[in-house]
């Protein structure tokens, strides 16, 4: 009895399928690359989504942790030919090149060519990866700068009040700094709380005599205010 117990046993046992451990993908197979490939596409698409966000709000080299130029560069480095990475560096490059002439043209000279600095060790990156990319001007962009340094300013405050009324005695001011203003190699800046009130003031401007066009823009912002850059006569 106890020999047929211990058969009956054995033959289960015998019976009973053994569980094999799943089968490894082995390193470098077709299944293992194209996984590789895949997760790579995903994080190179999450890298060029983030670099366009943090461009659209003008965080080009900072915040440390979240800026254009360190995401493209990281998808850069994922796939050094996609055409996407290389055109957002130079995209950062031309913004930075844009700030400058912008500060100084605000007589901001030290924020313009920080701003050009910036725009430089922008360029350096590209030019690693795109050996072809034709560079910028930053010489004749720093001339500007110096130019627009060294000029000779006249600045007038206005009153906001006197604006919104359209009050004669600011406009008698106008047209007295508008014959300024049409001198040779003289810019203009206005800067106002909106588009309809420098269109106005720049109208007043331009009723004053003189021979030349006035020259120059109109800034949103505040205090309201007309900056004459008399430029030397350079251009």
């Amino acid at each position: 009895m106890k020999r047929s117990v211990l058969l009956i046993v054995s033959l289960l046992v015998a019976c009973t399928p053994v569980k094999q451990p799943p089968e490894a993908i082995p390193t470098g197979s077709p299944q293992s690359t194209t996984n590789q490939v895949v997760a790579e596409n995903v994080e190179l698409e999450r890298y060029l989504k983030l670099a366009l966000a943090a461009y659209n709000k003008d965080q080009l080299l900072t915040p440390e942790q979240d800026n254009a130029f360190k995401y493209y560069t990281l998808a850069q480095k994922l796939d050094p030919q996609d055409p996407r990475a290389a055109r957002g560096l130079e995209r950062i490059t031309e913004r930075y090149l844009a700030l400058a002439l912008q500060a100084a043209d605000r007589s901001s000279f030290a924020g313009a060519r920080s701003m050009l600095g910036r725009a430089k060790i922008v360029f350096e990156s590209v030019r690693v990866n795109n050996p072809d990319f034709a560079s910028p001007d930053f010489e004749s962009i720093a001339a500007q700068i110096d130019v627009l340094s060294g000029a000779q300013s006249t600045r007038l405050r206005l009153n906001s009040a006197q604006i919104k009324n359209r009050d004669s005695v600011l406009i008698s001011r106008l047209k007295a700094l508008g014959s300024l203003a049409k001198k040779p190699d003289t810019r203009v800046v206005i800067t106002v709380r909106n588009d309809a009130d420098g269109r106005w003031v720049y109208q007043q401007l331009r009723k004053a005599p003189g021979e030349f066009r006035i020259r120059g823009e109109i800034n949103i912002g505040s205090p309201a205010r007309v900056e004459l850059i008399q430029l030397n006569g350079t251009e």
